[in-house]
């Protein structure tokens, strides 16, 4: 984490890989200057809100994510979400968009390729996938908001939840 920072110092956000959280984790982080930590799940859920910590981080918890979506057997022809209520956070991984992965299965039979990007091209599904749902979401023109946004405005007092 450490040698990223450096690689990137106007980093003000972080999420471990597999979402990886602790207590004695977002203490590091603190110390490491990040305002905001996003590791926290909570599938399809339609109240996201910006939560403060005991060390002046915040956690911005997402309420979507494409290997969530196909470990749960959804389709991907929608997302599952209100895109016309509140705040919806996604997360698409790279390998995902590049296979347009719509099942665990293609996910595990391709992940052995990654670093044969003819062989792993292969693997790419040609139906409804992760890329093909992202795209659709990027062609309705939705508003999209940086994190670090939500956290100027969190401390602002902009952002307020009932």
């Amino acid at each position: 984490m450490r040698r990223l920072k450096e690689a990137f110092p106007q980093a003000r956000g972080i999420r471990s890989h597999s979402s990886l959280v602790s207590n004695v984790l977002v203490e590091l982080f603190s110390e490491m200057g990040f305002d905001y930590e996003s590791n926290v799940c909570l599938p399809y859920s339609r109240r996201l809100e910006t939560l403060p910590l005991w060390n002046d981080m915040l956690r911005i918890p997402f309420n979507w994510e494409d290997y969530l979506h196909f470990s749960y057997g959804k389709d991907f022809s929608e997302a599952g979400l209100d895109f016309n209520n509140g705040l919806n956070i996604m997360t698409f991984h790279p390998i995902h968009i590049f296979l347009n992965t719509e099942t665990l299965e293609r996910y595990l039979g391709a992940k052995r390729f990654y670093q044969d990007p003819e062989h792993l091209a292969g693997y790419r599904n040609p139906g409804k996938g992760a890329e093909t749902l992202l795209q659709k979401i990027l062609d309705r023109k939705l508003e999209f908001t940086k994190m670090e946004d939500l956290v100027d405005e969190y401390r602002k007092g902009k952002i307020t939840y009932e």
